[in-house]
């Protein structure tokens, strides 16, 4: 019988060694973030990097290196005290190093003699011994020296300005030990709007301006991407992010060897509701606040004590065809008798109800705004939900179930093939109807608008589109056409984005051409229209090409078309008339 394992223990097998050139990317930044955190740990007071033909050297005035040792112990730092208990080094960060190989010297603080050493990447892997020399008079510090890469690597300096921007310690750079150029460093937290104090950092508010900026936390110089809270206005009236600047302690870890990324434990789950408390605390400072009833609510449950939103709405517009979304006209207190559209229909519906609606029967209509609801005064709002139409001719009564789909149909009866005479029945009633439903404070009532117009059809060509009016608006002309093909253009012009369609330009202007020409046709017949739409075609393409003194006659016939000049010109045909009476003056 075979025994059984009773037991197992952790441990670090010699393979993980031999793995230890990929334990990071051996890239510039990794090394200088490594570098430059473990000379602010030794108390340095400056940082030099000096940048060699093939060679990149880094030295600082900390305290040194008593035990060399430490340097090939994987996951032994050999730092002690606060530093251990604040930081909880790893112990990993010199590997950064270990693909290209270093140089390596430092002079212990009141040390007589320092150390040399030159470590390969085999002595990274445990495959040789590392000698060590004696130092004399070398200045307290550490210093490093690693090769360059051969080509494809970021030029030393910027790449410093990144790492060490938010350093605390100064940081010098150099082509030669004689002139260097201190980097330019700032506060992390310098933009925010609200700082606040942990355990460990700072917490700061951020506002966002067209898009946040992703780098969020500061370890001392390193920076990270975590994801932290986001709190965002409605009306894109503002939104913040939660940054963290960490010092050290309150139990937050990161993630090893590289530490790029932050530990999901509770100590970090605990500070990013602390920096959503602390959006919410900014925001409650606030004049007003247009945050969603959502979060309002959140705020509440983080013990922030927030007022309701301000009672601002954009007033109603309604959406077009091209866009598919409302206007954003002006943020305006609300007013009383206000009413707001909670109607979420097509372009077509929303066009007509918006005609419907400028007789005046509400004095002040609202757009729809969704994130308030929970709002107390948002709530008590009357608002239309619901429209219907209704035909009525006479003793009849239709009911109009779509206004712009492929079957546009009233009482289920199809407008596809319709004869003319259907049409004429149907198009021209004696009344149109909006019938609307609103509600206010949990109750449904109904109201009726008398309007003039309303379309149907599909309208991808705008000779689909068939307006319905009211006998009295035809007769009493209370439509012109610019009017009639501005409604169909905002109900149903949507560009096409095909790679074979012509430029938004063309194809709107076209669209326009024809639904003028539909407008025309409706209004004031398909003769008058046809006219009308020639004459304006010569009007916009063929009038300036014309002398303004003689008079110019085109005779198109059977689609040949022939133009000549009326003889004589109108100068010598005016001479005659003024000098030759007719008989009988």
């Amino acid at each position: 019988m075979t025994d059984m394992v009773t037991h197992i223990r952790a441990r670090i097998s010699a393979d993980a060694l031999d793995k230890a050139t990929r334990f990071f990317n051996a890239g510039l930044e990794d090394i200088f973030n490594e570098l430059l955190q473990n000379a602010r740990r030794a108390g340095a007071t400056r940082v030099e990097i000096i940048e060699e033909p093939d060679h990149i050297i880094v030295r600082d005035d900390g305290v040194g290196m008593r035990n060399p040792e430490t340097l090939l112990s994987f996951g032994k730092s050999g730092w002690e005290g606060e530093t251990a208990r604040l930081e909880d080094p790893a112990g990993m960060g010199f590997w950064s190093l270990s693909r290209r190989g270093c140089e390596i010297w430092s002079m212990p603080e009141g040390a007589l003699s320092g150390w040399y050493a030159k470590i390969t990447s085999k002595a990274f892997q445990g495959r040789e011994s590392v000698p060590f020399e004696t130092l004399d008079d070398e200045r307290q510090g550490t210093g490093i020296s690693f090769p360059k890469k051969d080509g494809g690597e970021m030029s030393v300096r910027p790449l410093l300005e990144k790492v060490a921007g938010f350093y605390p310690i100064p940081v010098f750079y150099s082509s030669h030990p004689d002139d260097p150029i201190e980097i330019v460093r700032s506060d992390f937290l310098e933009k925010a709007v609200r700082i606040e104090t942990f355990d460990g950092g700072r917490i700061g508010v951020i506002p966002n301006g067209r898009w946040r900026d992703t780098i969020a936390a500061n370890f001392f110089g390193l920076t990270l991407s975590p994801s932290t809270p986001d709190v965002h206005e409605t009306f894109n009236a503002g939104s913040y992010h939660a940054a963290f600047d960490f010092t050290g302690g309150a139990g937050l870890e990161l993630v090893l060897p590289a530490r790029k990324e932050m530990v999901l434990n509770d100590a970090w789950r605990d500070l990013l509701e602390a920096g959503e408390r602390a959006i919410y605390r900014h925001i409650a400072s606030c004049k007003d606040h247009s945050l969603a009833y959502k979060d309002y609510c959140r705020a509440h449950e983080l013990g922030v004590d927030l007022s309701q939103a301000r009672d601002w709405l954009r007033s109603f517009s309604p959406p077009t065809a091209q866009d598919n979304w409302a206007g954003l006209d002006k943020l305006e207190s609300v007013k009383d008798g206000a009413v707001v559209i909670a109607v979420n229909e097509s372009p077509v519906i929303m066009q007509c109800l918006s005609r419907a609606l400028d007789g005046g029967a509400f004095s002040h209509l609202y757009q729809e705004h969704a994130a308030y609801e929970g709002y107390r005064w948002y709530d008590a709002l009357a608002k239309i939900i619901e429209v219907r139409w209704t035909l009525i001719d006479g003793d009849s009564e239709l009911v109009l179930l779509d206004l712009d789909g492929a079957h546009a149909s009233i009482d289920g009866v199809s407008f596809d093939g319709l004869t003319d005479k259907d049409w004429a029945d149907r198009a021209r009633p004696d009344r149109i109807v909006a019938n609307l439903v609103i509600e206010q404070d949990g109750a449904r009532r109904s109201l009726d608008i008398d309007t003039d117009l309303i379309l149907i059809g599909e309208g991808d060509d705008a000779e689909e589109v068939l307006p319905i009016i009211t006998k009295t608006a035809l007769t009493e002309r209370a439509l012109d056409p610019d009017d009639l093909s501005t409604l169909i253009v905002d109900s149903y012009f949507s560009p096409s984005d095909d790679a074979e369609a012509n430029s938004y330009q063309t194809q709107r202007r076209d669209y326009e051409i024809a639904a003028y020409a539909r407008a025309c046709e409706v209004l004031i017949g398909k003769e008058a229209a046809l006219i009308a739409f020639i004459r304006d075609h010569a009007a916009e393409h063929v009038r300036w090409t014309c002398p303004s003194d003689r008079r110019v006659v085109i005779v198109i016939d059977n689609y040949n078309v022939d133009v000549a000049f009326a003889e004589p010109p109108i100068e010598v045909a005016a001479a005659d008339k003024t000098a030759a009476p007719p008989p009988g003056a």
